[in-house]
């Protein structure tokens, strides 16, 4: 029989009975599998925005096993037990839906159980989810991919084909629900369909042996349960996809509700204890000289009759270290990234020239010693937070203009003002009064790069007009993420937001990443 004959569930059971033993059971499980992964989000998309039918619980997680099941048959012989554990799940989720339940949902549903079954039903399912597209077609696609190594998987399943528009963007708002979900972490099932998406190594000797763990009671928990289990994969996959530049944002927000206020929280895993009271409560303890010394230090800075320019600028500078060390205490939470990177700000212009004779040098020999005072304080509290910064360090200017740098941003701020609109979450005056802060800092270094002395101090400066315009593009970038999360609503650019390039290896992908945040590029 050829395949070109394949054109329904019986010609295709016909085929795969037709092909030689030991080469059709795997045939079946791939073609299972590809079918029931293409029609995946229509499924996810439902039962996230839909946790319960008639006060059944609906879940996209067995669903996700079941693929995953799948998946990892085509490349290692599964246990029985392991096909039946996780497709009864999955039939339950489908069926317990009843006719309520939105019909390609439902389709995708049981695709996926077939799916986990090696069952070429999961081809009917997936023509029964959508006709947007032919799911025979795709069927006898991959039959005509007669590779039988390993590397088959890896084939993306959109290859040849054009992703149906109503697929893209249930997989958009499924990451949206999954983004906004408190109860569960859904981040290793969206970077494994990622993979699966685009025909990447998902690490299926590792999903295997999870899955292989799990036992049916175990699915019947629920996401928070099962979800964690596959953290150990998700971190190889973090570190396969990710430059350190592309995690070094100083800046995070999250919103309370559709307004929530915008918070600058330390990005990393290791920073999350910055949050708890008695941490917090321990900095400010060993702060409180540290913050004594900086206000002598501004007020003596204040009193000095025509200090020039940089005496100004150094006291300043001392003042938003105070303001943060203040906001500490008022908020019961530590902004560690930005507390140090406005220190690093004060210890750069501390050391010009021109700074030591506008401050004097006694004075400036006191502000040397509050510095390193500081530079303890943060190394015994939040040591992490210098890791995270290291890669905002090595960006630098090459090829990019420095007034476009300002420009760009000043066009990219200026349209953070419209919002809300087109589902995009407002930025509050907090949030509005830390990025002006940021622009005009750039501003201050690109106009002390135009008066430098030396070519040295110039290098320098521009430096920090690069880590500057780094921090600020991601932070932008880390905004619009929530913005767009919290709106929950697919607007124009959201897809490109959502799945922001982890792969960032220098300032002109970031400053590409601004240009292209929702609401238009620079004029």
């Amino acid at each position: 029989m050829e395949i070109a004959e394949v054109q329904d569930e019986e010609s295709l059971k016909r085929y795969l009975e037709g092909l030689p033993d030991g080469y059709r059971l795997r045939t079946a499980r791939r073609v299972a599998f590809r079918a029931a992964a293409r029609v995946l989000p229509l499924a996810s998309d439902y039962f996230a925005s839909n946790p319960s039918v008639d006060g059944v619980e609906l879940t996209p997680t067995p669903i996700f096993g079941a693929i995953a099941v799948a998946s990892v048959s085509v490349l290692w012989p599964a246990p029985k037990i392991l096909y039946n554990k996780i497709a009864f799940a999955t039939s339950r989720a489908a069926n317990t839906s009843h006719s309520r339940a939105n019909p390609s949902a439902t389709a995708s549903a049981n695709a996926a159980a077939a799916a986990a079954f090696a069952n070429p039903r999961a081809v009917s399912f997936a023509s029964f989810a959508t006709d947007t597209f032919d799911a025979f077609e795709c069927a006898r696609h991959d039959l005509s991919q007669k590779v039988v190594n390993d590397r088959y998987p890896f084939i993306g399943l959109w290859d040849g084909f054009d992703q149906p528009e109503n697929i893209k963007s249930a997989w958009v708002r499924s990451k949206l629900l999954f983004d906004n979900d408190r109860n569960a972490d859904w981040s290793f099932w969206v970077a494994w369909y990622e993979r699966v998406l685009v025909g990447g190594n998902f690490l299926a000797n590792d999903v295997h042996k999870i899955l292989s763990a799990l036992e049916e009671g175990d699915w019947k928990k629920g996401p928070a349960h099962v979800n964690p289990m596959f953290d150990g994969v998700l971190a190889k996959y973090r570190e396969q996809d990710s430059t350190p530049l592309a995690e070094a944002s100083p800046f995070d927000f999250t919103f309370d509700g559709y307004y929530r206020v915008m918070r600058l929280v330390g990005i990393s895993d290791n920073m999350r204890h910055l949050r708890d009271p008695v941490v917090v409560q321990a900095f400010l303890d060993d702060a409180e000289q540290v913050r004594d010394l900086f206000q002598d230090f501004a007020d003596d800075a204040a009193s000095l009759s025509g200090g020039g320019n940089f005496a100004g600028l150094l006291r300043r500078k001392a003042e938003n270290i105070l303001k943060e060390l203040q906001r500490t205490k008022d908020y019961t939470h530590l902004r560690a990234e930005f507390l140090v990177l406005q220190a690093s700000e004060l210890e750069l212009f501390a050391k010009d020239a021109k700074a030591r004779t506008d401050l004097g040098d006694t004075l400036a020999d006191r502000l040397d010693v509050r510095i390193e005072q500081l530079k303890g304080l943060c190394r015994l509290h939040f040591g992490p937070s210098y890791v995270t910064l290291a890669p905002l360090s090595e960006l630098t200017l090459d090829q990019v203009d420095q007034d476009e740098v300002v420009r760009i941003f000043d066009d990219a701020i200026a349209r953070l003002h419209d919002l809300p609109t087109g589902g995009l979450v407002a930025l509050d005056a907090e949030g509005f009064a830390i990025l002006d802060e940021m622009r005009r800092e750039l501003r201050e270094n690109r106009a002390a790069i135009a008066e430098a002395t030396t070519e040295e101090f110039r290098k320098i400066l521009e430096g920090r007009l690069a880590q500057g315009a780094g921090a600020l593009g991601l932070s932008l970038t880390k905004f619009y993420q929530r913005s767009v999360a919290a709106g929950g609503d697919l607007v124009r650019g959201a897809d490109a937001v959502i799945r922001t390039n982890r792969r960032l290896s220098g300032l002109d992908d970031i400053l590409d990443q601004v240009l292209n945040l929702p609401g238009g590029g620079a004029p």
